[in-house]
């Protein structure tokens, strides 16, 4: 089955569901088509596809299941439907066009939409087309399959019995902390790591159940970090203090306890150790969850000796902390780069972030999970001794034809990348940014390339990678992906 689905931050999310040719969907296909929807309603599009029997569906949707209860608002449908509930509306259409007709109206209303077809998501069907009809000129493709092979790539690496956290911070690197982390959490990942409160409460209510990690708690509001059952980094004595001033009572709050082992950003030292636990251990309301560090170079084999010095550090820490607490205290110090290179070090948990969007030094196990594309918006011919684009300080040595392609440095595409610094690839075939990037266009060469308005110009994809694309600019993959903007909407891909 595969999946295909758009999120807009202004409007209803969109799912395109391929069942590979099925004509029948049944209580197991229903089941998956609910729980994408997680727990948000959405209107139901079956396109030339029938429900199993009555007898088989009628827990779906119906008040007698509170899980599946009111997800499916309305289904539009060409045949009869018989979900035997009062709580899901079904409107039979007539004809194709009619069904084409309601589902505009669906998308125009921006309601959340999964529509379940026979066919693969196809630029000719007029109902694939009519989904996406609001989608941006700029797009961001998410291959689920991609991260669920870094997934389980990283798995090899460490013991069964080791933990593994996603960090989702930064809307999940950017590419959408709600779905990757509904995905990851189908996919057996044991905890996500956020980097302030508002991260954390997004993912409850968007249904994620797993433990929640937060980097930086802000203030520590105690009323919030109880509600939503998160647990809170504390990295110095004075976090502790202010912690243990909260008035809020008759509550258990899971801690973790980060060490600086030398990377001197965040982290109590270890003369510190003794009087963190003890006054962590002066209030019955909180209990120490895990004891963790950050390396700070551990993709840089030319850094290994402060990397070995940090893990000596973090274990005599470990042996301090869990002397010092009388129960279980957990272990963790690998980041994405350190479980690759250092796996004997994996201890309880490893904390895994980029390396899931398939980015990390070193390895070629890994696969991109992003690529980024828009589309020409016009062609035009340049003739030899012609200026293009601001300032005037291009003249083109030839005649040539220049295109404009809708990205500039507001969506995420550096002006850095002026003047034949950047290229993008249109075609199969590179073409060189021509003058200034400017906020929300460039000009490419594409001489030769017999390039026409409408084709699709990748920014990054399998030949220009977000590494490729951070080494020009000078900076790490991390800033490359969590730089491109809102303007570039999300589609999600998944096959199974």
């Amino acid at each position: 089955m595969n999946i295909e689905f758009s999120a807009k931050e202004d409007a209803g999310w969109r799912y395109w569901v391929d069942t590979g040719g099925e004509g029948v969907l049944g209580p197991a296909g229903m089941q998956r088509i609910c729980s994408l929807g997680a727990k948000e309603q959405f209107v139901l599009v079956l396109d030339g596809i029938r429900l199993g029997q009555p007898e088989e569906m009628h827990v779906f949707g119906s008040d007698t299941d509170p899980e599946q209860a009111l997800t499916i608002n309305s289904i539009l449908a060409m045949e009869d439907v018989d979900l035997r509930t009062p709580s899901v509306t079904v409107h039979r259409m007539g004809s194709r066009d009619q069904l084409l007709s309601a589902l505009k109206q669906v998308v125009q209303d921006r309601s959340n939409v999964i529509v379940v077809s026979q066919s693969p998501a196809d630029r000719e069907n007029d109902l694939y087309r009519s989904l996406y009809a609001a989608a941006s000129s700029k797009r961001m493709y998410v291959d689920l399959n991609a991260i669920e092979h870094n997934l389980a790539t990283f798995r090899k690496y460490i013991p069964e019995h080791t933990k593994l956290m996603f960090m989702a911070k930064s809307n999940a690197y950017n590419l959408g902390a709600p779905v990757i982390t509904r995905f990851l959490s189908d996919k057996g990942v044991h905890y996500f790591g956020v980097a302030c409160v508002e991260e954390a409460v997004e993912l409850r209510k968007c249904g994620i159940t797993l433990p929640i990690m937060v980097i930086e708690p802000d203030q520590y509001d105690l009323d919030i970090i109880a509600g939503y059952d998160l647990e809170p980094v504390v990295h110095s004595t004075d976090a502790i203090r202010q912690l243990l001033t909260s008035p809020v009572q008759d509550i258990t709050v899971q801690l973790h306890l980060k060490l600086n082992t030398g990377m001197n950003r965040l982290g109590v030292n270890h003369d510190e150790i003794a009087t963190a636990v003890k006054l962590i251990h002066s209030d019955p309301r909180f209990r120490i969850k895990s004891l963790f560090s950050n390396p700070a170079a551990a993709d840089n084999p030319e850094q290994d000796e402060l990397t070995n010095t940090q893990f000596s550090r973090f274990d005599q820490g470990m042996t301090e902390v869990q002397s010092l607490t009388g129960y279980p205290v957990s272990a963790h110090i690998l980041n994405t780069s350190a479980t690759l290179r250092f796996p004997e070090k994996a201890m309880n948990m490893v904390r895994i972030g980029i390396g899931i969007c398939g980015m990390a030094s070193g390895t070629h196990e890994l696969q991109q999970a992003v690529s980024v594309s828009t589309y020409v918006s016009l062609v035009r011919k340049v003739k030899k001794g012609e200026t293009v684009g601001y300032g005037g300080t291009v003249r083109v040595d030839a005649d040539c034809e220049i295109a404009v392609i809708p990205v500039g440095y507001e969506d995420g595409f550096p002006r850095m990348l002026s003047h034949g610094v950047g290229e993008v690839v249109v075609k199969g075939k590179k073409a060189p940014v021509v003058g200034w990037v400017c906020m929300d266009m460039c000009m490419i060469d594409v001489t030769g390339l017999e390039v026409k308005k409408g084709d699709e110009v990748f920014v990054v994809n399998d030949v220009i990678t977000i590494m490729d694309l951070a080494e020009r600019l000078g900076t790490i993959p991390n800033e490359v992906l969590t730089n491109f903007s809102r303007r570039v909407k999300k589609i999600y891909k998944y096959s199974y």
